[in-house]
């Protein structure tokens, strides 16, 4: 099972996020930034002048960005031909390490190039030798591990969202008294304020504003009242666990960034020591690597005394910490070791402090997402159990779920709303319509809580009429139910319902179906469902939520398929 993981987590390096453009931005000022401090601190001549200066930077900078160019250009072109299809078709490890490391070889290549053409150095061949491995083999292992690190973000988050939904939807569903949550007792004092306020209009038969008022009066409830209601039940469970977004992450490894000194030190000391061994033998630039990097770590653990929760102050102190680091420890070597000929001070410092701050950040980066899966992963066990084919079929459900209370809120209750508020406002006899709206208003708000208990009761027979009452004047549902369905497990009957309302949106929202027939059997003790629509049938494109959930119930056994004349049909098999 863990090598089965591993080769999973493996594969997904070639997945669709290799080559994702917005991470490969992302790296790209890093790679440009240690890129001119590098080439500076290695110099062989003194600036004349502070034109020089610039011109010898202008032309650097100029030098990477027509490389990173060319290497833009070189993975557009793979990635739109042969790679195109690496979202459903994943690359071979092989492939991903060699494109991987291509690419990297092109960078320093088209550096080395672009350096001899502006004249920064004079050896056209020591110019790219100097850059080829070192750059082939940091695109070997950066471009497979930002996709690494893009998909595990997809993953934490989906698995967060999972959780949140999952929690929502078992509070709302529980019939126990004495677990009562919040996001129940919402809905609950929602309809009765909105009861109580609507009631509380005086409105006269005779008046002709009187309807006017009245639907603005329910506009009015559901602008200020209803919409934000979902916001605070889905955000009591919100606020629990971390989100796994670039920024959020981003803004946690900054504030935090104190956690990954550990890291940040040997690794700052695996990576300067072939740095330091130009200018003295290998030994003395173990242990000068070895003490800059021991003040390294003190720096940093002594900054987590201050933890700012401002994110512009945190942004602040993070650079001024990791500044301030690389200072002391750049000059640490020279205080135990005496100074060493061939450093250039400033420019070494600036760049000991472009790789710190790079350690520093995506270690403690790294270590949120640990933390974030540590403590996602005992919750989700707790919820969907250790079966990693039912965690799936639940993680899709979960998901559905999410969006099924979002619809009931926005969609049902507020359409049936708005519905009877235009009513009155293009009716022609107030007094007649006020009483008829004055009616309906009631019977909606009075039936909230106990309609979306219904929404996953499980029961076949209520949830299929509910179904057509959803739908009633957009298309025409039709069913056929075996007798044995009822008999089902719990669980299986509200997964079917599931799919059911997933077939009926799908073939209404996107094959414009005026007409659909189900067809739910039971064979081996496992609903079989078939939908059969009069719709456009189904269309090419990016697979969404629905078909994620339709594999995970069915292991891979569920089909959409053309009609000879017109429409389309759905088939899944538990």
């Amino acid at each position: 099972m863990i090598e089965s993981e591993s080769r999973s987590v493996l594969e997904s390096a070639g997945g669709k996020w290799f080559l994702n453009t917005r991470f490969l931005l992302l790296a790209t000022p890093l790679i440009v930034s240690l890129s001119l401090l590098s080439a500076g601190a290695s110099r062989q001549n003194d600036f004349l002048s502070g034109n020089d200066f610039l011109r010898f930077y202008l032309e650097l900078f100029v030098a990477n960005l027509i490389a990173i160019g060319c290497c833009a250009a070189f993975v557009m072109v793979f990635a739109r031909t042969l790679f195109a299809k690496r979202e459903t078709k994943h690359l071979p490890l092989w492939v991903v390490l060699s494109f991987s490391a291509a690419v990297g070889a092109l960078k320093g290549v088209s550096t080395g190039i672009m350096m001899w053409v502006f004249q920064i150095e004079n050896d056209l061949l020591l110019s790219i030798a100097s850059r080829f491995w070192q750059t082939a083999i940091l695109g070997l292992w950066l471009l497979p591990a930002l996709a690494l690190l893009a998909h595990r973000l997809e993953q934490l988050q989906i698995q967060r969202d999972v959780l949140v939904a999952e929690r929502v939807s078992f509070l709302l569903q529980s019939t126990n008294s004495s677990a009562l949550t919040k996001a129940k007792d919402a809905l609950r004092e929602f309809s009765e304020f909105a009861r109580n306020k609507l009631a509380k209009e005086t409105l006269a038969d005779d008046s002709p504003d009187g309807s006017k008022n009245y639907a603005a009066a329910i506009r009015k409830l559901v602008a200020d009242d209803l919409r934000p209601l979902s916001h605070r039940i889905w955000g009591q469970e919100n606020r629990k666990y971390s989100n796994f977004s670039i920024a959020e992450t981003s803004r946690r490894a900054l504030s935090k960034f104190s956690a990954g000194s550990t890291l940040v030190a040997v690794a700052y000391v695996i990576t300067s020591i072939p740095s330091v061994a130009r200018y003295m033998s290998v030994d003395q630039a173990f242990f000068r690597s070895l003490v800059a990097g021991l003040t390294i770590y003190l720096v940093l653990r002594m900054a987590a005394v201050f933890k700012p929760t401002n994110f512009l102050f945190a942004s602040v102190w993070f650079l001024l910490v990791t500044l301030l680091a690389s200072a002391i420890g750049f000059y640490s070597g020279d205080f135990l070791f005496g100074q060493t000929e061939g450093y250039r001070i400033m420019e070494s410092i600036l760049a000991t402090w472009i790789w710190v701050a790079q350690l520093a950040f995506v270690s403690s980066f790294l270590l949120d997402l640990r933390r974030g899966q540590k403590s996602l992963s005992s919750e989700v066990a707790a919820s969907f159990g250790t079966a990693s084919i039912d965690k799936a079929a639940r993680f899709s459900q979960a998901r559905l779920q999410n969006r099924d209370f979002a619809n009931f809120l926005h969609g049902q209750v507020q359409n049936k709303l708005l519905g009877i508020a235009l009513s009155l406002e293009r009716g022609h006899s107030p007094a007649e319509e006020l009483e008829e709206a004055l009616r309906s208003v009631d019977e909606v708000l009075m039936s909230v809580e106990s309609e979306f208990e219904s929404l996953n009761s499980g029961n076949l027979t209520e949830g299929m009429n509910r179904q057509r009452l959803q739908w009633q004047g957009f298309v025409d549902i039709r069913s056929s139910v075996d007798a044995a369905a009822e008999g089902l497990p719990i669980r299986d009957r509200i997964l079917t319902l599931q799919v059911i309302d997933e077939a009926i949106a799908n073939a209404v929202r996107h094959g414009l179906s005026k007409s659909i027939q189900i067809e739910l059997s039971v064979q081996d003790g496992r609903p079989c469902i078939e939908v059969t629509d009069d719709g456009i049938g189904p269309r090419n494109g990016k697979s969404g939520l629905g078909s994620a959930f339709f594999e995970s119930l069915s292991a891979g056994n569920w089909s959409l398929d053309q009609l000879p004349n017109g429409g389309s049909k759905l088939t899944v098999n538990f």
